[in-house]
């Protein structure tokens, strides 16, 4: 007999059988499904873009201020040395300083005097009898942007006879260590210009020959072809300012004045870009032409945060840029250094009042009166200079005047 019951039950298990998956399991097409993830992926779309637009509201708190009691900064401190005296009170050690002046007045010849100073461990003159923190010898890295290596030779070496070949060159210290540029034009992918890379390459050369003093000849090189050079230089102060705190170097950078240069006083204001980066420098030094003699030059101590200013306008260094034994001073051995006046730097003269030296501005009728001014600035400095007792044929030598002229002059009224 045909059951109708059973035909029924039959057709709804064979529909319920078309809806299980191999495994038996109901809705297996709806594994993984999730109705609110177009809402989320929409929200974390957003979410992004503001993120990039805000991204401080993101950020971590920054950590930078240490903050303590002054009486512990200044206990801590005073737990090391005074700072040693690297040139006098004009650069001490891990200082930032800048010298600068004109082109063509020294500035890379003062620069290379210090640096092979530093690297012997011996004072320049005329600080050699200072009290104070002693150092020795350091190990100097001169980034040397200005001159070649035949430039660099005919400074420091001796012609021969002909005319033609170098003879009897200064032989400077081991831990003199120079640096020359030989960048292909390209700026390597990551960085910014040429000064960012060249600042890194500074850093990984300082690091690797540990070098505890680094001079920077000059900084115009970095910032040349720049539209925004005074911002610029600012940055590579900067930079060079946190390189001085993470490595505890010390740091001399050598800048210009601009091509016009005012008459007068040498200030801060004679230096290049002086707004940017003088405030960033914690000690500044320049170097005037003296109007007395063409070879004659003056070293003035601008800016000083370590102390009071010792070598101001009342009180210049003078020197005379001429050739010397810089080897026998040093008192070198003849099998450690050539014997010879092959060093071309500065001759330590006296101290004397800037007035004396600067250059006068246009109209204030002392241009006349140029030659019997040189006579009367040799006559005080023969005088000063015998009353400390030397000889007339040392006063000769440090005036460069005959010895009979340096004799009279050191005897007249």
């Amino acid at each position: 007999m045909y059951n109708s019951n059973e035909d029924v039950r039959s057709s709804a298990e064979d529909d319920d059988a078309d809806d299980l998956g191999d495994d038996g399991s109901r809705y297996d097409s709806a594994i993984g499904w999730d109705p609110n993830r177009e809402a989320l992926e929409a929200y974390e779309k957003e979410r992004e873009r503001y993120r990039k637009k805000n991204p401080r509201e993101f950020a971590e708190l920054p950590e930078i201020l240490l903050v303590d009691e002054t009486r512990s900064f200044i206990d801590s401190g005073c737990e090391y040395s005074a700072l040693a005296e690297l040139v006098g009170p004009l650069w001490r050690s891990e200082e930032l300083a800048i010298l600068f002046a004109p082109t063509g007045v020294g500035k890379s010849l003062f620069a290379t005097q210090i640096a092979e100073c530093l690297a012997r461990g011996r004072r320049l003159e005329p600080f050699a009898d200072r009290k104070g923190t002693e150092f020795g010898p350091q190990r100097v890295l001169y980034v040397d942007f200005e001159i070649d290596r035949w430039q660099l030779a005919e400074r420091y070496s001796l012609t021969d006879t002909d005319g033609v070949k170098r003879e009897s060159p200064y032989r400077p210290s081991p831990n003199f260590l120079r640096a020359e540029a030989f960048w292909d034009g390209k700026i390597i992918d990551g960085y910014k210009n040429f000064a960012d890379m060249m600042l890194v390459n500074i850093q990984a050369q300082v690091d690797a020959f540990d070098a505890t003093v680094l001079i920077l000849d000059n900084i115009s090189f970095l910032t040349q072809g720049n539209s925004t050079s005074s911002a610029l230089a600012f940055q590579i102060m900067d930079r060079l300012r946190a390189l001085k705190k993470d490595l505890r170097i010390s740091i001399l950078v050598i800048a210009h004045t601009p091509k016009f240069r005012r008459a007068g006083h040498l200030t801060d204001r004679h230096l290049q870009g002086t707004s940017e980066i003088s405030k960033v420098a914690d000690s500044i030094m320049a170097i005037g032409r003296s109007r007395q003699s063409p070879d004659l030059r003056y070293v003035k101590q601008i800016k000083s945060r370590s102390g009071r200013i010792e070598f101001g306008e009342d009180n210049v260094i003078v020197y005379r840029l001429e050739r010397f034994d810089l080897a026998a001073r040093f008192g070198l051995d003849k099998n450690e250094a050539v014997r010879a006046d092959n060093f071309l730097g500065f001759n330590y003269v006296s101290s004397e009042p800037e007035e004396e030296h600067y250059v006068k501005p246009t109209g204030s009728g002392d241009e006349k009166r140029r030659g019997p001014k040189l006579d009367i600035h040799l006559i005080r400095t023969a005088r000063r200079l015998a009353g400390r007792g030397l000889s007339s044929a040392a006063i000769a030598e440090r005036l460069g005047v005959p010895r009979t002229t340096a004799f009279r002059y050191s005897r007249r009224p």
